[in-house]
């Protein structure tokens, strides 16, 4: 063991010559016991105990802690122990700020020149570039050349699909049905791409919103960090629709993003919340582009999906595109092997089967994706699944008891 703990000793002291990061090492209570830095490297003169307390980091996992002036330290889990990597920065720094900060803490006047100098001299770096670091301190310390996020990050982007799912349900129980479409209706920058039919490259707009920015500083960097992730959900949205994605559930899943965002408090959920809903989306968009569909094609699904809540009729959908009612319809069957009536009736019953199992009424979901009465709606979804709406709602509840 003693070996081993030289050993990683010997690794961090280079981690810390060829960054100029300094490089602490704490015991399980967070008392330091190495450190290596030097002239030209800036460490803190107040105690870093009482930011790390209470904070557990497993081996090979890692954390971030802000400073008391929004200096940020990456903490890494060793065998019985924890690196610290740091000071850095993940903002300008913002000198009225900064100053308000001084005077809300206390801080004698004649130190603030002293403690500005002290931050601007700190490295900068962007806090999607902290996953690079993190990537690169395992393998010195471990010799793996993996992403030691990577796993949960997936698992993090699975419990995300299963929890979008439920609210999807519970949206649907709390009969908020009309003002979800009436947003995606209202939001007409997205209608008119839709319409248009304009599709931008995917990889070419993740590289675009590469996570390698500095967020201006609104507040303090844990806001920043959250108000950037925010805009690229957006974008994210809108390149999704763009690329074919449903509109629904694109925005469906923004908005969760945006709420799981603001409820976290740590700058490593922010980071990897932002890396979830890059591989979410980028995930969607490729289910979208695996079918080939053209973009005339995309553009109807999409306006079906829009307006699943009211009639359709194949007469309107032409009407929107500007194109004759034979041509839509000889296009979309060509390319998706159905009409385009039978796909607005397939996509109502893949709707109403969600309905159906939040414990909606066969009226109440016939009502709110616009058939004419429950019988309607009855007879529709029998012929497609084999069983009345009632019959399916009784399986699906005998099902979740067991």
């Amino acid at each position: 063991m003693r070996g081993d703990r030289m050993d990683a000793l010997k690794v961090l002291k280079s981690i810390h010559v060829l960054s100029g990061v300094p490089v602490q090492v704490f015991d399980s209570t967070f008392e330091r016991v190495e450190v290596f830095k030097s002239s030209s490297t800036h460490l803190p003169e107040y105690s870093l105990k009482a930011l790390a307390e209470g904070i557990s980091i497993r081996q090979g996992t890692f954390g971030i802690i802000a400073g008391k002036f929004n200096e940020l330290f990456l903490m890494y889990g060793l065998d019985g122990s924890v690196a610290l990597f740091g000071p850095f920065r993940c903002s300008p720094v913002d000198r009225p700020l900064l100053e308000r900060k001084f005077a809300d803490q206390g801080v004698p006047r004649g130190e603030w020149t002293t403690l500005y100098e002290y931050l601007r001299a700190l490295p900068l770096y962007a806090l999607g570039d902290v996953r690079d670091i993190v990537i690169h301190i395992h393998f010195c310390l471990t010799g793996d050349a993996i992403d030691p996020l990577q796993e949960e990050l997936y698992a993090y982007v699975r419990r995300f699909r299963v929890e979008l799912a439920e609210e999807r349900m519970a949206a649907y129980a709390a009969h908020d049905f009309n003002p979800n479409v009436y947003l995606f209706y209202y939001e007409s920058e997205i209608l008119q791409y839709v319409k248009a039919g304009r599709t931008e490259d995917l990889k070419k707009m993740l590289y675009e919103l590469s996570n390698a920015v500095i967020p201006p500083v609104s507040g303090d960097l844990l806001r920043s960090e959250k108000d950037y992730s925010i805009i690229v959900f957006e974008k994210l949205a809108k390149t999704a629709i763009d690329a074919g994605a449903d509109i629904i559930e694109a925005y469906f899943a923004r908005n969760s993003f945006v709420r799981k965002t603001e409820e976290s408090n740590a700058f490593q959920d922010v980071l990897k919340i932002r890396e979830a809903a890059i591989v979410y989306y980028t995930s969607e968009v490729g289910k979208s582009k695996s079918k080939g569909y053209s973009r005339l094609v995309s553009g109807i699904i999409q306006y079906i999906g829009l307006n699943a809540n009211r009639a359709l009729r194949a007469q309107e959908i032409a009407d929107a595109f500007h194109l004759s009612t034979s041509a839509i319809q000889k296009k979309f069957k060509a390319e998706t092997g159905t009409t385009i009536q039978q796909y607005i009736m397939q996509h109502k019953v893949s709707e109403s089967k969600v309905m159906l199992k939040s414990g909606l009424t066969v009226t109440e979901v016939a009502l709110a994706l616009g058939f004419f009465d429950s019988s309607h709606f009855s007879r529709v979804f029998k012929r497609a699944t084999g069983l009345t709406p009632r019959k399916y709602q009784d399986e699906q509840a005998l099902e979740w008891c067991r």
